[in-house]
């Protein structure tokens, strides 16, 4: 059985948020892939890292919200929203 815990949002921190270049985020746990999606559920950007701490790019993203989903090393899950301006 693959449990899959959704660690507390408030612990993880993504900013600027709304972002018109970069984004930075930040994690008590190693992060081990990032990935962002767009309102239909495309999938627009993964990222594999092996850091607390992370900066992407979000110029090539059209404006709108994107749902980000922050995968642990621990196996905890976050997810969060973004807004590219």
């Amino acid at each position: 059985v693959n449990k899959e815990e959704v660690t507390d949002i408030n612990v993880i921190s993504i900013y600027p948020n709304p972002s018109t270049e970069n984004i930075t985020v930040l994690s008590p746990e190693t992060i081990d892939q990032i990935i962002i999606s767009d309102g239909t559920g495309r999938i627009v950007l993964v990222s594999k890292t092996n850091s607390k701490q992370i900066q992407l790019s979000t110029e090539t993203l059209p404006s709108g919200i994107y749902f980000i989903r922050l995968e642990m090393k621990s196996g905890n899950v976050s997810r969060s929203r973004l807004v590219v301006q």
